[in-house]
């Protein structure tokens, strides 16, 4: 599932994905998240800096709490200056 959020001049692009049961087939255990911050405008975010990357985290039990702490952090990363 992928989610696009304005923040001010940046585009938080959320994408979550199922993670499959290995006991059970065809069963979701939950949600992994990622998220890629870029400026809307195509600009560096901070000096030669293009976009900024928050790799997959731990594991969410739904596609609503992934997507939301997936928008979180982004705007987290926002607000510190791309700091890592």
């Amino acid at each position: 599932m992928h989610h696009d959020v304005i923040d001010g001049p940046y585009v938080i692009s959320v994408n979550a994905h199922p993670e499959h049961s290995r006991v059970n087939p065809g069963t979701v255990d939950g949600y992994r998240v990622s998220v890629t911050i870029r400026r809307d405008d195509g600009a560096a975010l901070v000096k030669d800096l293009s976009q900024f990357e928050i790799p997959q985290g731990g594991l969410y039990l739904n596609l609503k709490s992934a997507l939301d702490d997936g928008e979180r952090m982004g705007r987290l990363a926002i607000a510190c200056g791309f700091s890592k």
